[in-house]
C-alpha cells in the first residue's frame, strides 16, 4: 500500500489533486523551457527545433510514464528505468540546446516522487552535474558558459535535495492527512449504518415484546375462556360457535408467536450464523409445528453485514414457507464455497410459477438485502413440488 491509498485500498481524495498540481507544474516549466530555447537560441546556439522535440518528448514521457510511478517511493524496474530515462533525456536536451538547463526545477520533484530519498538524491545529483559534465566533454571549460553551468550545478547540487526532501515531506504529510480524513469519513458512514441497524434491532425487539405482552396474551386468554365455557354449553350451534372462537384464537396465537420469533434478534454476541439460524428455526418449529432442519459446513469469518443479510434471508424464507407455501418441512443448508458462502432453503410446499409476477414484498426485499452485500438470489419452484431458494454471497 502506498501513501496514495487508504487502509481499505481506496485512493485518498488528496492524491488526485496532488497529481494534477504536479502535472500542471511540470507542464508549465516545460513551456517556459521551450520559450527560452527559441528566445536564447542566438546567444546559446543549438538545434532549437530538435531540442524542442526532445523537451516535449521528455515532458510528456515524464507526465505519462512518471504518472505510473509517482508516489511509489521504492526501487523497482519501472521507477529506476523512469529515473534513468529522465537523466538521459535531460543530457540529450542539454547537448542540443544549453538553455534546456532551465528544466532542472521540474526534474527534482519527479525523482523524489518516484524513488526513495537516497535514490532520489543520487538522481538529482546526476542531473545537477550533467551540465558541467557536458561542458568538460565538449571542451568548453574556459568559456563563460562553463562558469555559468558550474554555478548552476553547484547550486542545484545543494538546493535540489533540500527542495526534494521538503516536497516529499509535505506531500506525504498532506496525503496522510487526506487518507486519515477519508478513513474517518468511511468510519462515520459505517457508524451511522451500525446505528441505524442497532435502532432497527431495538425497534424489532420492542415490537416483539409488545406483541407477546398484548396480542399473544390476549389470544391465550380467549382460548382459555373458550375452553372454560365450552363444557357449560349444551351441544348445538352455540357450542360450535365457541369451538370456532377457540380454533380462530389458536390460529392467531400461533401467528403471533411466529411474529415474535421473527422479530426477536437472533444474532447475539458470540453466536455463529449457523447457531442463530438454528435457534430461529427452533422457534418457528415450536410455534407452527413445521419441521425445520439446519445443516452447515465450517464457515470462514464473515462480516457482520453478510451474517445479518443471510440471517434475515433465512428468516424471510422460513416465513414464506409457512405463510405461502403451506410447507410442513424446510431444509436449510449453509455451505462455504471456495470464493463464496451460500444459503439454501428447500421446502415441500405447494410451490409456484417463478416466471409469473408476484406482488409480495418478501422475495423482492430478500434480493435487495442480499444485493447490498454483493450477493444474488436464485429461485427454483414447481407448482405442487416445493420451492428452493439459493442465496450466494461472494467472500
Amino acid at each position: 500500500m502506498t501513501g496514495l491509498e487508504s487502509a481499505s485500498g481506496d485512493t485518498a481524495p488528496g492524491a488526485a489533486v496532488s497529481t494534477r498540481v504536479w502535472d500542471a507544474y511540470v507542464a508549465s516549466v516545460a513551456v517556459t523551457v521551450l520559450v527560452l530555447l527559441f528566445v536564447l537560441d542566438d546567444r546559446y546556439p543549438g538545434s532549437g527545433f530538435a531540442a524542442g522535440v526532445v523537451i516535449i518528448t521528455l515532458t510528456l514521457g515524464a507526465m505519462i510514464v512518471g504518472g505510473r510511478w509517482e508516489g511509489v517511493h521504492k526501487y523497482s524496474a519501472g521507477s529506476v528505468t523512469f529515473a534513468a530515462v529522465v537523466v538521459i533525456a535531460f543530457a540529450v536536451a542539454l547537448w542540443l540546446a544549453p538553455a534546456s538547463i532551465a528544466l532542472l526545477p521540474a526534474l527534482f520533484p519527479m525523482f523524489f516522487r518516484s524513488l526513495p530519498i537516497p535514490g532520489a538524491v543520487v538522481g538529482s545529483a546526476l542531473v545537477s552535474l550533467t551540465p558541467v559534465a557536458l561542458s568538460v566533454v565538449v571542451g568548453d571549460v574556459d568559456t563563460e558558459q562553463f562558469t555559468l553551468a558550474l554555478v548552476i550545478s553547484l547550486i542545484s547540487l545543494v538546493v535540489g535535495p533540500v527542495i526534494g526532501v521538503s516536497i516529499t515531506w509535505v506531500t506525504d504529510n498532506n496525503l496522510a492527512q487526506a487518507t486519515l480524513l477519508h478513513e474517518l469519513e468511511a468510519s462515520r458512514v459505517e457508524v451511522e449504518r451500525l446505528s441505524r441497524a442497532s435502532a432497527t434491532a431495538l425497534e424489532r425487539a420492542r415490537l416483539a415484546r409488545e406483541i407477546h405482552d398484548t396480542i399473544a396474551q390476549g389470544f391465550t386468554c380467549i382460548v382459555a375462556l373458550a375452553q372454560a365455557v365450552e363444557p357449560d354449553v349444551p351441544p348445538g350451534p352455540p357450542r360450535r360457535r365457541i369451538g370456532l372462537i377457540e380454533s380462530t384464537a389458536r390460529e392467531n396465537l400461533a401467528e403471533a408467536r411466529v411474529m415474535v420469533a421473527e422479530l426477536t434478534p437472533s444474532l447475539d454476541a458470540g453466536d455463529s450464523l449457523t447457531e442463530a439460524i438454528e435457534r430461529h428455526g427452533e422457534r418457528v418449529a415450536a410455534a407452527t409445528g413445521m419441521t425445520v432442519t439446519v445443516t452447515s459446513t465450517e464457515l470462514p469469518p464473515l462480516t457482520t453485514a453478510v451474517e445479518v443479510a443471510l440471517l434475515r434471508a433465512a428468516q424471510e424464507g422460513l416465513s414464506n414457507a409457512r405463510r405461502h407455501a403451506a410447507a410442513t418441512t424446510v431444509d436449510v443448508a449453509v455451505v462455504a464455497e471456495p470464493d463464496a458462502v451460500s444459503l439454501r432453503l428447500a421446502d415441500n410446499g405447494i410451490g409456484f410459477d417463478p416466471d409469473r409476477v408476484h406482488p409480495g414484498f418478501g422475495l423482492r426485499g430478500m434480493r435487495e438485502r442480499v444485493a447490498q452485500v454483493g450477493g444474488s438470489v436464485a429461485v427454483e419452484s414447481v407448482v405442487g413440488a416445493g420451492t428452493t431458494l439459493c442465496l450466494t454471497v461472494p467472500l
